[in-house]
């Protein structure tokens, strides 16, 4: 947690799709390798279901160029690993 900032996690999709119906974030950090939905797919519908396109929706784990074009395609940004993430983007929200 950062000076003015919050972090909510969720166990499950159903449990962060709650959290954004409840309250909108400036970000939302999703790993890829996630054991019901990948990270893609939950990307996908977090983009499909909340109404927030300005929301600001950022990727990390491996994955191949076709995934990094899906990702582009649904407006995700990715990062190989969650440290390069949380140095290089968290501290500008």
């Amino acid at each position: 947690k950062a000076a003015n900032q919050e972090c909510v996690s969720a166990q499950n999709v159903v449990d962060a799709m709650y959290h954004l119906r409840v309250a909108l974030p400036k970000a939302l950090l999703i790993k890829l390798a996630m054991p019901e939905l990948n990270g893609l797919e939950i990307g996908r519908l977090v983009r499909s279901v909340i109404d927030a396109e300005h929301l600001k929706i950022y990727l990390y784990g491996t994955l191949d160029d076709q995934g990094s074009s899906k990702a582009a395609q649904l407006g995700l940004e990715h990062h190989p690993d969650l440290d390069t993430l949380l140095k290089t983007v968290v501290p500008t929200l």
